[in-house]
């Protein structure tokens, strides 16, 4: 990567509160919160390095649920929704661009206020 480079990384709400489900994959996922603070002390200043905590968002999982399990999922969310992809979108090109230049080794969640962190 060219100095001047920005890297964000993806992790999931698990990682901040536990489930009941998926242990390998909120590990697997925890480990990119340690790696993004790692790698931000290394690549520092060259590099930022940045992660973004996903909550819930609208994309093809959610066609396998069934209405029910949509209203319940949907229901524990402060603002009772799913994401959409475009405003994760949105929170990756700012983490991307020079208004989060002085932005690195931290974690921003979107999940609609889902966990309150």
């Amino acid at each position: 990567m060219k100095e001047g480079g920005v890297m964000i990384n993806i992790a999931s709400t698990p990682v901040l509160v536990g489930d009941t489900q998926g242990l390998v994959y909120a590990c697997a996922k925890a480990s990119v919160l340690t790696k993004t603070k790692m790698l931000a002390r290394i690549l520092a200043p060259k590099i930022r390095v940045n992660c973004m905590i996903l909550g819930s968002i609208e994309t093809g999982w959610v066609d396998w649920l069934d209405k029910g399990t949509v209203k319940s999922y949907q229901s524990s969310i402060s603002l009772r929704r799913f994401g959409k992809p475009e405003e994760v979108a949105k929170v990756a090109v700012f983490l991307a661009s020079d208004d989060s230049s002085y932005i690195t080794g931290e974690s921003i969640v979107v999940d609609g206020g889902d966990v309150l962190d």
